[in-house]
């Protein structure tokens, strides 16, 4: 009972720091800032569909957003972890590593396709790896460690 309330925590934290870290990692990359600015405007679309009823595509677009955002920020250390837990590795290359990895293959395959070229999209994707990185290394610090010695 005390291993899932651990692990419970650890995720929770590796979550907030990881939708911190994007949201400000974002600020720094033009790309980054794209994304966010789409992201604000389509909120406030969707908080204006909302008040009107009149625009169910601005809703639906938040919805895919978050969606989206749930996938790349939730999915990769929930993953990690529980393959952590089960194989029980207190290692944290595979906390930090394996959430990196699993952030970026997220957004590398939903990415849009025929995105060639010097905008390619390599710096978000880079910035979503160490998403991954620093949740994964979060959750390692506070959970992770202790996979190993749990019988």
């Amino acid at each position: 009972m005390r291993r899932l309330f651990v692990v419970l925590v650890g995720l929770a934290l590796a979550i907030t720091a990881a939708s911190l870290f994007v949201l400000l990692a974002a600020l720094a990359v033009p790309a980054g800032r794209e994304v966010l600015g789409w992201a604000v405007m389509s909120g406030l679309a969707a908080g204006v569909a909302t008040v009107d009823g009149s625009d169910l595509l601005a809703l639906m677009s938040v919805g895919a957003f978050m969606a989206l955002a749930s996938a790349v920020i939730l999915l990769p250390p929930v993953i990690v972890a529980a393959v952590g837990e089960v194989g029980r590795t207190g290692s944290y290359v595979w906390y930090g590593g394996g959430a990196g990895v699993l952030t970026a293959a997220i957004a590398w395959l939903g990415r849009p396709r025929g995105t060639a070229g010097p905008d390619d999209g390599t710096a978000v994707l880079l910035l979503l790896f160490l998403t991954g990185v620093v949740s994964g290394l979060v959750y390692w610090a506070v959970a992770g460690r202790g996979a190993a010695r749990t019988v």
